[in-house]
């Protein structure tokens, strides 16, 4: 048996005092319930809202590391550089190769 105090932390737990086992996902939660705009083809899911709020996080840093770009970078367009030439380089071409 879990305690109360657990169970809101473990969500996945049963607190009932049932079995007390893992109970996998159902395929409800694969397709969750519309928060915005529900039967249209602009529907907002929570899933496409965390998607979104993730790609307005990486442009604004990169907005932010970009803004003011120097012949000698500052150090946040070092950092930008970096992640940059790390994902171009060690990703892509390792992936797809040189053209």
């Amino acid at each position: 048996m879990i305690p109360a105090t657990l169970v809101s932390l473990l969500p996945l737990a049963d607190g009932d005092g049932s079995d007390g086992g893992f109970h996998g996902p159902s395929i409800d939660e694969f397709f969750p319930d519309a928060i915005l705009f529900a039967g249209t083809p602009f529907e907002l899911n929570r899933i496409l809202l965390i998607r979104l709020i993730a790609v307005a996080v990486v442009l604004f840093i990169l907005w932010m590391g970009t803004r003011n770009l120097r012949v000698i970078p500052t150090r946040g367009q070092a950092a930008i550089e970096y992640a940059i030439d790390f994902v171009r380089k060690g990703i892509v071409i390792d992936t797809l190769g040189e053209k």
